[in-house]
């Protein structure tokens, strides 16, 4: 029985995608992953891969960048990778799912960090690496091995930091958009061309513009506080803007 074209397809981009990662090309990437891409696929999610990959010497900057924009293309800083043992991912990972990072002086006690993926989600992963740089007694030398990585324990402390730094300017954006159900939209769009029933004017330098004032109140609270005082236009239902251009107050409304 052959493969379904649909599965080997999926697994063609995740190779595809993966081996964009590795070469550090972001244009690549952001050219060939396929808009409805899995961010969450295989064992060792695409976003972790990517950050385990710019802890090799000259990557940290690229890879910065490639999980920038990798965050900003869905993928899930939350997703944990599931635990699972996966020969050959890393040289130097095979039989635990561990990665191994040199800092110290060749064969000495401390030369060698370990760190396992499995289970973390790409902040838990970076947080993980940051305790055991720390706690590594190399981290204030600046020493340097000779395995996956040269640069000094102070170096990847500084990465790490910037990884957790895009990881949460990547949640804070995604904090402030919100899903919306179209037919929300629809029924705003409706009730904002109900024009027979508006009762605040706006005079403007280009003439009239009108709107509902339960509207103005819940969107403004300095308007709310005007069309509840005393004032004249509270009364009169119309505020004179008359520096104003009409297309900018329409375009506000």
């Amino acid at each position: 029985m052959g493969l379904c074209p649909s599965r080997h397809r999926r697994s063609v981009d995740v190779d595809v995608v993966f081996s964009f990662i590795e070469l550090g090309d972001l244009p690549g990437l952001m050219k060939f992953t396929p808009s409805n891409f899995s961010w969450s696929n295989g064992t060792l999610p695409p976003l972790h891969f990517a950050i385990l990959q710019g802890m090799s010497r000259g990557r940290h900057d690229i890879h910065l960048r490639i999980v920038e924009w990798m965050l900003n293309a869905g993928a899930d800083p939350h997703h944990q990778a599931p635990y699972f043992r996966i020969p050959g991912v890393f040289p130097d990972s095979n039989k635990s799912a561990m990665v191994k990072l040199s800092v110290g002086p060749p064969n000495s006690p401390s030369a060698t960090i370990e760190v396992a993926y499995a289970g973390h989600s790409a902040i838990s992963l970076s947080v993980a690496w940051l305790k055991a740089l720390h706690r590594s007694p190399t981290a204030s030398h600046g020493q340097r091995g000779n395995s996956v990585s040269t640069h000094s324990a102070q170096t990847h402390i500084q990465y790490f930091e910037s990884i957790l730094a895009v990881i949460a300017r990547a949640m804070d954006a995604r904090r402030t958009q919100a899903s919306v159900d179209q037919g929300v939209i629809n029924r705003w769009e409706v009730m904002r061309d109900m024009t027979e029933t508006h009762n605040v004017t706006f005079e403007t330098a280009g003439g009239a513009v009108t709107c509902h004032d339960i509207v103005l109140m819940a969107a403004s609270p300095v308007l709310k506080a005007l069309l509840r005082s005393p004032m004249k236009e509270a009364a009169s239902k119309s505020i004179a803007v008359e520096e104003t251009p009409r297309a900018g107050v329409a375009l506000f409304l």
